[in-house]
């Protein structure tokens, strides 16, 4: 299914892919665009990255979101606080994560993925995030001794081996 897939844009994704211009301007996000940069994936209302931008000021963090509203709401809290190294885009990071990362200035240092299956509960897994384009791009863009952390619900615990045999079989 993969091969026949390959190279082809899925109108609902590509409509999204459109919605937002890729090409971020760094130099405005951020005032030190060369920190390590921090990426969550499915960064929801992004209480976990507002925490840790507090928490650490020599990085940024970049949370990426598919859910618009979520996304203008952290954005309206960000612009409230004194948050500088910090920055949400919404956008669908399984077609759009290595457009976006790899023109980052500074090194990628961690990608977190909150829930890499947030609709496991479902047949369909419609939006299944550990997609083989985003585990390549990840891979690809991930220096020497960063980390990938996965987050995962408590009753979802038993997608953790699926979670290890899609990382190893698309890297």
């Amino acid at each position: 299914m993969w091969e026949l897939l390959k190279g082809r844009n899925l109108p609902g994704v590509s409509a999204l892919d459109k919605a937002y211009p890729l090409a971020a301007d760094w130099g405005n996000i951020f005032p030190n665009p060369t920190l390590p940069l921090f990426v969550d994936i499915g960064s929801g209302n992004g209480l976990f990255l507002f925490r840790m931008s507090r928490s650490w000021k020599n990085k940024n963090f970049l949370g990426l979101e598919i859910n618009k509203k979520l996304v203008s709401q952290c954005l309206d809290t960000m612009n409230l606080s004194s948050s500088k190294n910090l920055h949400f885009i919404n956008t669908n990071a399984t077609t759009t994560f290595r457009f976006i990362v790899s023109r980052y200035k500074g090194m990628l240092s961690c990608v977190s993925i909150q829930c890499p299956n947030p609709e496991h509960h479902s047949i369909p897994h419609r939006w299944k995030v550990l997609q083989r384009p985003l585990v390549e791009a990840v891979a690809d863009l991930l220096p020497l001794g960063a980390k990938v952390l996965f987050f995962v619900m408590h009753d979802a615990l038993f997608l953790l081996p699926e979670i290890n045999i899609l990382m190893f079989m698309y890297i």
